[in-house]
């Protein structure tokens, strides 16, 4: 099965213009309507998606109510970052997906992704079998293309990540990129070229960063969407500032917390990676610290468990390099472990901090 979510959504919409069907040309203008509100006012575009998955039941239009519960997971796990929610979401999509009456939407390889979606964004470590199992189940069994297939590739490449096996998440991340260009997808080029700017920064090439965040805004303003966009910004800034270019880096950083500060949706931990970094390469380590504790206030609590503990991890090493006490802050971050599958990496690194060692992770 192709991913034709887009084609099929087209497709119905025409026809339901066609012959002039009101009540059928509102099922795809509820979802822009929804889109548009997700990046500012994330719970009024999961209302107007629950409220076009009613619409769909009374019209008796399966495949409609199938990618509206899509949306509704999609919703909780990229713009409202409740993974509580978004798992049992996620969970009963998939068990209503099974359904007969499903069995030809275009939506299917979709819903079967977001379980990919939630266990990466829970704990890439920890699911990390079971992350690849089911990509390699959606692509030899479902045959996704388009922006699934490229989505995949995003994923296999932030597990590789995370499991630190660099040249893998390079390799998948630039796949995603070319398929990206290929077909013309400006806002997965965006997000491709963010990934691929976070692992050139953690390894040291800064001018490659830099030429690949720069790329990506681009893409992400052609996209017209912002959720990028504080991002590649946060990552100029902290580039620019270890080239020395102390005042485009401060016009970045300003840049990328007003973008930030204009959405509702929870920024990624690598955002605050990046502008922490900038803080404290620019001599301010009290804002830096005072960032890690916003993150650490977003993270707490929804689900989002090895980002909770990569945030204890990397404020304890920041609380070690100003000097601070950090004991308490030790034993909270080797508490948190205790919800991962797999935290022996993590509890290494913790007990490096313990010994004295507050450098941040680098890769050759």
């Amino acid at each position: 099965m192709n991913d034709s979510m887009w084609d099929w959504f087209y497709t119905y919409e025409s026809e339901a213009m066609r012959v002039g069907d009101p009540q059928r040309m509102q099922l795809p203008r509820l979802h822009r309507q929804a889109w548009y509100k997700l990046e500012t006012k994330p719970r009024e575009g999961l209302a107007m998606y629950e409220q076009g998955k009613a619409l769909a039941q009374t019209l008796g239009e399966a495949c409609w109510v199938l990618f509206y519960e899509y949306w509704r997971c999609e919703a909780f796990l990229f713009y409202l970052k409740e993974l509580h929610e978004a798992r049992i979401a996620a969970v009963q999509a998939i068990v209503e997906a099974r359904k007969p009456e499903y069995q030809r939407c275009a939506v299917l390889p979709n819903i079967y992704r977001l379980a990919v979606d939630a266990y990466t964004l829970i704990d890439p470590v920890g699911y990390e079998d079971k992350i690849i199992e089911l990509i390699d189940y959606i692509e030899e069994t479902l045959h996704p293309g388009g922006g699934n297939r490229r989505l995949l590739l995003a994923r296999r490449s932030e597990v590789a990540f995370a499991c630190e096996r660099m040249d893998e998440a390079i390799a998948a991340g630039q796949e995603f990129l070319r398929l990206s260009e290929e077909e013309g997808s400006v806002y997965h080029k965006a997000g491709a070229y963010a990934i691929l700017g976070h692992y050139a920064y953690v390894s040291g090439q800064y001018d490659v960063a830099l030429e690949h965040v720069r790329a990506g805004e681009l893409n992400a303003r052609l996209s017209g969407t912002r959720y990028f966009t504080p991002l590649l910004l946060a990552w100029q800034a902290a580039i620019l500032c270890r080239q020395g270019d102390d005042l485009a880096a401060e016009r970045y950083y300003r840049q990328a917390t007003m973008q930030a500060d204009g959405l509702l949706s929870r920024q990624s931990g690598a955002y605050y990676d990046a502008l922490c970094d900038y803080l404290e390469l620019s001599g301010m380590p009290d804002m830096a610290l005072e960032l890690r504790d916003r993150q650490l206030a977003a993270v707490a609590g929804t689900g989002a468990y090895y980002d909770e503990t990569d945030c204890r991890l990397r404020r304890c090493r920041l609380l070690g390099r100003m000097g601070l006490p950090l004991t308490d802050d030790l034993h909270a971050a080797r508490e948190s472990t205790a919800r991962l599958l797999k935290p022996a990496s993590l509890l290494a690194k913790l007990e490096r901090v313990a010994q004295g060692d507050y450098t941040e992770t680098r890769y050759p």
